[in-house]
């Protein structure tokens, strides 16, 4: 009895560890199901735990009818054997002895419980001393002789002991049958949840056969289930891939970690991806017992990410040139000035930004630099930006101020938008000849200019308010004397509003390390952006175009 009690655990804690962990995990990944499948699922399951109910609630019903009629054959046989008895008392005494009795309460314990076994015993006691323990006919007082006493003493001594046995057997048989019930229950509900869920699972031991496996997993490996069950990973699954799932099975019956492949590619008539993951499998005392393996077909969402990936690189080169085609065609060198631009994106998506810079000449002797940014992204922002870059290039050629055309953008801009845009731009003209540039800066990033007479920078600040926000407004024009060696850096905000560890960038701290990479020697637009992206801890939060203007011999 106890060998049967202990060989009954072994598969209960098998089937009871592996349902656990490959439900658990199945309850995580829900999520990729398709959801007529969990739907479909769900209600087979639940048509499962409700017949299961309805067969308890039936046991329960049988079992009160079971009692009863327990209580009805214990007084039959009662009755039965005190006839027997009695007949046979001429003959042979053997209604002398309890043993009758003792081996029919037995019986009775047996069969049915301890409410008929004690029912047994009370009656039987009557009986017994009323036929058979002298004086008979009567039930008490007992005569004085010593042989009433022993038999009475026998009787009680008797039934107890082996009543009291009889009861812990059928208490011990019912627990074992109550346990092998529920592991016919828990494998009946496991069976049904791994036939009909959409997803492959499997219970592999040491040697990598399939221990269980569904009909999901036998369909990915385009077998029969019953071509799988039993059979190792080499048997049961194409050549190609046996070996790595080999492997891993075997990773993790070595280190205990799991092991996950994620899209992992299944090359046959047509390719098919699939999530696989294994996951240790242990009993209580934390001994790996199997590994279980959930495979997840993910085809339809390596391929979705596939196409998304093909429209993005389409949109993000369609971007491209689209920001390319609204930054102006800047001359590497006109007269004794060179000219160095630079476009850096703060994120690497299809979105085309408001940042432009544009140079032009304007006669011989003059050139016009412009610097821009127009609130927001997209295709609103790249309208603005085109319409900006046009109305300021006409106004520049009629009037070579840039005061004046800044005020005059500013009317169109405001009447066009309705406020709903802004363009903050630095606009200058060079005269070549004269070596000098006339500027506005209409609500733009101070301009940074490196003077190298006294070798230091210093900021060029705003002359007027944004561009496109308020009508008729005025703007200021300042005018500097260049040299050889000076230099005028323009940039947008996203330079100024890169994020350091205290916060945003001081224009302050900006100039200073300006002038850090200028004593250092030459350097490049991009290396100054670069500079200040280390420097920055490699973090932009907008868009960057920068304009740089060299005066050379």
């Amino acid at each position: 009895m106890e060998g049967y009690f202990i060989g009954s655990l072994l598969p209960v804690r098998l089937i009871d560890t592996a349902a656990t962990h490959i439900y658990n995990y199945i309850v995580m990944r829900g999520a990729l199901l398709k959801q007529h499948s969990r739907n479909h699922t769900d209600h087979l399951m639940t048509s499962q735990i409700t017949d299961l109910k309805s067969d308890i609630s039936a046991v329960s019903a049988r079992s009160k009818k079971q009692r009863w009629m327990g209580y009805i054959v214990t007084l039959l046989f009662e009755a039965l054997l005190t006839i027997g008895l009695l007949a046979l008392l001429p003959y042979f005494p053997l209604g002398s002895l309890p043993i009758p009795y003792v081996l029919l309460m037995m019986l009775v314990a047996y069969l049915y419980g301890e409410g008929p076994a004690i029912i047994a015993f009370v009656v039987g006691l009557f009986v017994y001393d009323y036929f058979f323990v002298p004086p008979v006919h009567t039930l008490w007082p007992l005569d004085m002789k010593p042989e009433g006493w022993v038999r009475i003493t026998a009787f009680f001594l008797g039934t107890s002991i082996v009543g009291f046995a009889t009861l812990l057997m059928q208490r011990s048989n019912r627990r074992i049958q109550r346990l092998v019930e529920k592991v016919n229950r828990q494998s009946a509900l496991l069976e049904t949840f791994m036939y009909y869920v959409p997803v492959g699972l499997a219970l592999h031991d040491r040697e990598t056969r399939h221990v269980i496996a569904n009909q999901a997993l036998a369909r990915i490996n385009e077998k029969t289930l019953d071509e799988i069950i039993d059979k190792t990973v080499r048997e049961a699954s194409p050549e190609w891939i046996a070996e790595d799932i080999t492997a891993a099975i075997d990773s993790v019956f070595a280190t205990g970690q799991p092991s996950i492949k994620r899209s992992y590619a299944f090359t046959g008539q047509a390719d098919r991806y699939f999530d696989i993951e294994y996951h240790p499998v242990r009993t209580a005392e934390g001994e790996i017992i199997g590994v279980g393996a959930v495979v997840i077909e993910t085809t339809e969402q390596v391929m979705a990410h596939k196409l998304l990936q093909q429209q993005y690189d389409r949109e993000h080169h369609i971007a491209d040139i689209l920001q390319s085609s609204l930054m102006g065609n800047v001359a590497e060198r006109i007269g004794t000035f060179e000219f160095e631009t630079l476009y850096k994106a703060a994120l690497d998506e299809a979105r085309v930004g408001g940042d432009f810079y544009d140079t032009f000449q304007l006669s011989e002797n003059k050139i016009a630099i412009v610097i821009g940014d127009v609130s927001g992204k997209g295709l609103a922002a790249a309208v603005q930006v085109a319409m900006a870059r046009c109305n300021l290039r006409g106004r520049l050629y009629d009037s070579e101020s840039p005061a004046q055309a800044l005020a005059q953008l500013n009317n169109i801009l405001e009447r066009d938008a309705s406020g709903e845009h802004f363009v903050t731009i630095f606009a200058g003209v060079i005269d070549i000849t004269a070596r000098t540039l006339t500027y506005a800066n209409g609500g733009h990033e101070p301009a940074m200019f490196w003077d190298s007479a006294a070798g230091c920078a210093r900021i060029l600040s705003p002359t007027g308010p944004l561009v496109g926000m308020i009508r008729n407004c005025a703007y200021d024009e300042k005018t500097l004397q260049l040299k050889c060696g000076d230099e005028l850096l323009l940039s947008t905000d996203g330079l100024s509003e890169a994020q350091c560890s205290h916060g945003l960038i001081e224009i302050e701290e900006l100039l200073h390390v300006y002038e850090e990479l200028k004593h250092s020697g030459p350097s490049s637009a991009f290396e100054l952006v670069k500079h200040v992206i280390d420097y920055c801890g490699n973090e932009l939060r907008d868009d960057v175009a920068v304009l740089r203007v060299s005066v050379v011999e």
